[in-house]
């Protein structure tokens, strides 16, 4: 999935988008939603085999205009294609039917049929209808009549939805969930999905094996919940105004590989390693010092200068081993972390991977943070992970001492128990999104919620979400590379926010080389590091 275009929009910026452009460029609707049809067709003949049928579900708005349009377009390209009109609208006469769709719509009606009446004209014999009036669900294939060989397609609702399908749409939905085809492609979004809000679980929704959407991503695609209803999903650019997109002003956007290149410094001829940074990691614990081990790994493949690991005395021998070019600074206590360490040298700070929670462990923080929060401004940046912020959730005063645009690096689990003392409701992707952005601004740190899509969140209100990375990722000890690349990063003097999104990037980049060359099943962070560039 290659996005094309930065903003992620709701369904109404996407409508202002759309209006905009028929205003300004000027191009009529029509035409717009035929641009539309042109770049579904075209990604269908890219990406299904020659011998395809093409079955599309049309609904009696613009969603079922697109998918009208598509069948046209799929006929003219001399491929086999049905259309089929889910009349919803209770009307029995043809002007009451064509009174009941979109206008868009009832012209790619028209042009279909017209098209249908060209191919039999030419013909010694009648072929089969490429357009049907369904009426009743009687009227709708078995799921058992398509095969391998079928392709369906979904053009009932798009992102117009705003509640439950009913009725023949309802049922529609159902039966074609239970296909046998090969493919069920959703045009923009799969029909019954709500755009930008959650989607109750007992709503009749598409389950759509890909979903090919309009100009800029939509919320609703990037949450975990809906992963089954959505499938692989691709942007399609269709020339939609980018001076409308812009206009929006977004507070979602999509990392580009060409926003990561773009913030990466160039190392100059007469550089040296104290031009790059001293970075402090506190890390690990009695049979934990692996984690520590990854994360020191991790920085130095991601170009810091110097690394200082602080850890427990029985880790010393495994990091000297396996980590030489890192400086091993031993606490007194010989399993956990436990005494003050002096910051003022180093550039950055990360803490958290592999510490443990012990009394002596807590205690350690607290005083650190202390320690930090009267250090002369600008503050020390500083990544936490891990344990670092299982303490800070069972002590949740400890987060009013962290200093401003700290970077906090949470999986789902974490950051539920960090948000528990607030009582916020976070049952649904769409209410965590919500609030992983309000602890962001609350304490005036950056929050990195690892998974799918990883979200970067600003106390500003924006958030990035991240484009690399792939399920061959979810193996203890990813999480422990991430805290190396962005304390790098913060130690090299990128800004803390530039530091967090762009390591997310790299680092998703890295376990897509590691699953190249490994397979997602047998790949490790190890090998992770590794593929660091």
């Amino acid at each position: 999935m290659n996005p094309v275009n930065a903003s992620i929009l709701t369904a109404a910026q996407m409508r202002a988008v759309d209006s905009a452009t028929i205003h300004d460029e000027p191009i009529a609707s029509i035409d717009l939603m035929e641009r539309a049809a042109l770049a579904c067709v075209d990604w269908l003949l890219a990406h299904m085999p020659s011998n395809t049928r093409y079955h599309v579900f049309c609904g009696l708005g613009n969603n079922g205009g697109d998918g009208l349009a598509i069948t046209r377009l799929l006929r003219t390209r001399g491929q086999t294609a049905y259309a089929y009109l889910i009349d919803h609208s209770a009307h029995s006469a043809t002007d009451a039917l064509m009174s009941a769709m979109s206008s868009d719509a009832a012209i790619n009606w028209q042009r279909l049929q017209t098209l249908a009446n060209q191919q039999n004209a030419s013909t010694e014999h009648i072929i089969e209808c490429m357009i049907e009036r369904i009426r009743h669900i009687a009227e709708l294939p078995e799921p058992c009549a398509f095969t391998e060989r079928d392709c369906l397609i979904d053009a009932l609702l798009g992102t117009g939805t705003t509640r439950a399908a009913e009725g023949l749409l309802a049922q529609v939905i159902e039966r074609l969930n239970a296909h046998t085809a090969a493919a069920l492609i959703a045009i923009d979004l799969p029909s019954g999905l709500l755009s930008d809000a959650h989607t109750p679980a007992d709503w009749p929704v598409i389950h759509a094996t890909h979903t090919v959407t309009f100009e800029c991503a939509k919320p609703a695609l990037l949450w975990p919940e809906n992963a089954e209803r959505v499938g692989d999903w691709q942007i399609l650019p269709i020339g939609l105004s980018q001076q409308a997109i812009t206009a929006q002003h977004s507070a979602m956007q999509w990392v580009t590989s060409e926003w990561a290149q773009a913030q990466r410094t160039a190392r100059g001829k007469f550089a040296h390693k104290g031009t790059f940074g001293h970075a402090l990691l506190i890390a690990g614990a009695h049979g934990t010092i692996g984690a520590a081990i990854l994360a020191a790994r991790a920085c130095l493949r991601s170009g810091v200068g110097l690394l200082t690991v602080h850890s427990p005395n029985c880790g010393y021998t495994s990091l000297q081993t396996a980590a030489p070019e890192a400086m091993v600074h031993t606490d007194v206590n010989e399993r956990v972390w436990s005494e003050a360490v002096h910051v003022a040298s180093y550039d950055a700070i990360g803490i958290g991977c592999g510490i443990g929670q012990s009394a002596e462990t807590r205690h350690a923080l607290r005083a650190l943070l202390h320690s930090l929060a009267q250090q002369p401004k600008p503050p020390k940046p500083l990544v936490l992970d891990a344990d670092a912020l299982n303490i800070m959730a069972s002590e949740p005063d400890l987060l009013a001492l962290l200093p401003p645009n700290s970077i906090l690096t949470p999986h789902p689990k974490e950051f539920e128990r960090l948000v528990a003392h607030l009582h916020w409701d976070i049952s649904t992707n769409a209410l965590r999104q919500q609030a992983q952005l309000m602890f962001a601004q609350r304490y005036d740190v950056i929050i990195v919620l690892k998974g799918a899509h990883t979200c970067t969140a600003l106390p500003d209100g924006r958030s990035f979400y991240n484009t690399t990375g792939n399920p061959g990722m979810a193996k203890g000890g990813s999480g422990d590379a991430l805290t190396g690349v962005i304390l790098a990063h913060l130690a090299q003097g990128y800004a803390p926010d530039i530091a967090a999104i762009l390591s997310v990037y790299l680092h998703g980049a890295a376990g897509d080389r590691a699953a190249e060359l490994f397979g997602q099943t047998a790949m490790l962070p190890s090998d992770l590091i590794a593929c660091l560039r």
